[in-house]
C-alpha cells in the first residue's frame, strides 16, 4: 500500500511528465502554424492567416504549462512544510532557495520568438499591415508579458509564504 508521501511523489512525477508533454506539443503546434516545415516562403503565403494564431496559441500553451508548473511548486511547498522526513524538508527548502532560472525564461523566450517570427513573416507576406493587425500583435505581446509576470508572482508568493 502506498503511503501519502509516496502518492505525492507520484503526483509530482506525473505533473512533470504532463508539463513536458505540453512543452513538446507547444513546439509542434507553433512550428506547424508558422509553416516552418515549408520548403520556401511561397508555400506559406496561401496560409498567412495562421500567422495571426501562432503567437496566441503559444500564449495559450503557456497557460497550460504554467498550470503544471504551479502545481509542482505547490506540492513542493507542502512537502517542505509537512514531510515527516527532515532530509526531504531540507531538500525542498534548498530547491526553493535555488530555483532553476532558465525554464521560465525559455518558456517566455519561445513565446517571444514565436511572436516576433509571426510578425516578421506576416510583414513579409503582407507588407502593408492594417492598424488592427498591429493592434492584434501588440495585445498578444502585452497579454504574454502580463501572463508571465502574474505567474512569477504566484510562484514567488508560494515560496515566500514559508
Amino acid at each position: 500500500m502506498e503511503t501519502f508521501q509516496e502518492k505525492i511523489h507520484q503526483e509530482i512525477l506525473q505533473t512533470l511528465e504532463r508539463r513536458h508533454e505540453i512543452d513538446i506539443a507547444k513546439i509542434a503546434f507553433v512550428t506547424a502554424l508558422m509553416g516552418f516545415g515549408a520548403v520556401n516562403l511561397s508555400t506559406v503565403i496561401p496560409f498567412y492567416r495562421l500567422l495571426y494564431l501562432a503567437p496566441l496559441v503559444a500564449v495559450l500553451f503557456d497557460l497550460l504549462i504554467m498550470r503544471e508548473w504551479y502545481a509542482i511548486h505547490r506540492m513542493g511547498k507542502f512537502l517542505r512544510q509537512h514531510s515527516p522526513d527532515a532530509q526531504e524538508r531540507d531538500f525542498e527548502q534548498f530547491v526553493r532557495d535555488h530555483r532553476n532560472p532558465f525554464y521560465p525564461r525559455a518558456l517566455f523566450g519561445f513565446t517571444l520568438v514565436t511572436w516576433a517570427a509571426a510578425a516578421f513573416l506576416l510583414g513579409h507576406v503582407k507588407p502593408l499591415l492594417e492598424t488592427y493587425e498591429y493592434l492584434w500583435f501588440a495585445l498578444v505581446l502585452l497579454g504574454a508579458i502580463a501572463l508571465h509576470g502574474k505567474a512569477r508572482k504566484y510562484i514567488n508568493a508560494l515560496d515566500e509564504a514559508a
